[in-house]
């Protein structure tokens, strides 16, 4: 009965695994359908207040259907700031930083696909850095990162 118990509180769990040495990929079933979901995470001050709020996000501007934002996020080593371009996929949404004083190469891509009368959310993470950060640091840190903000977003939109 335990084990039964177990199994169903982690059932739709939110998974990332390591794809390469810089790209982290997470997935997780979500109860809303796949256009709100869409929606929601066109939005980077919705994905911000999801994830904890700790990251900074200030909408500069548009370029065509692509929104342009600033970001900083403050960790405990260092103020991380980036510049992205976010634009719409035929699946959701890609961000590509177009400068920044942490990361070589930063590529966030969202994906929702209708799941039932849900969704399944995919996010996917790229980032490469020439900081002092061994790779496999960066990576690990990365891949608890997907997944705790997937399980926020589970939390948020509600599991199916």
């Amino acid at each position: 009965m335990i084990l039964l118990t177990l199994t169903a509180a982690f059932a739709g769990a939110p998974e990332a695994h390591v794809v390469t040495s810089t790209l982290v990929e997470g997935s997780v079933s979500v109860r809303a359908p796949a256009p709100d979901v869409r929606r929601w995470l066109g939005d980077p001050n919705w994905v911000s207040s999801v994830d904890g709020g700790q990251t900074s996000v200030t909408i500069t501007g548009r370029e065509g259907s692509c929104l342009l934002a600033d970001y900083v996020a403050d960790h405990s080593v260092m103020k991380v700031t980036y510049s992205v371009r976010q634009c719409p996929s035929s699946e959701g949404h890609v961000a590509v930083a177009t400068k920044s004083n942490a990361f070589d190469t930063y590529r966030a891509e969202w994906r929702v696909v209708p799941e039932g009368t849900g969704s399944l959310v995919t996010y996917r993470l790229d980032i490469d850095t020439s900081l002092w950060f061994p790779n496999s640091f960066v990576t690990s840190t990365t891949r608890g990162a997907v997944e705790r903000l997937l399980k926020r977003l589970q939390d948020r939109v509600g599991a199916p």
